[in-house]
């Protein structure tokens, strides 16, 4: 994904003649990777609660068994908190899942 975009800001600038185009230019990659950073929260949110309902898990059987508060899990699931890492590492211990089973979003459902 990184050299993908970096090949993008390498391909725009090419066409970017004067500062204002290049100023434009950043300012449309920076909206274009929020806008990818907010589905990626939305995609990780979604895979979480696939998890916990596969784990037959609801959001307070999470909390205890994580520490992760029951407000911060609900707001995860619906991609509107970011998540630190230690968060995610929490999850997939008390999940018991490997840490990368919470990026696999098209992956099957862990045993």
């Amino acid at each position: 994904k990184i050299m993908s975009i970096i090949n993008d800001i390498l391909k725009v600038m090419n066409l970017c003649y004067n500062t204002n185009s290049i100023l434009i230019f950043f300012l449309i990659f920076i909206l274009s990777m929020e806008s990818r950073i907010d589905n990626e929260l939305i995609a990780i949110g979604k895979r979480l609660h696939q998890l916990r309902k596969h784990r037959k898990l609801t959001q307070l059987d999470l909390e205890v068994a994580s520490g992760v508060p029951n407000s911060d899990i609900s707001r995860i699931e619906n991609g509107k908190k970011n998540i630190e890492v230690i968060t995610l590492i929490k999850f997939s211990i008390a999940l018991k899942v490997k840490l990368i089973e919470l990026f696999n979003y098209e992956g099957k459902l862990p045993k």
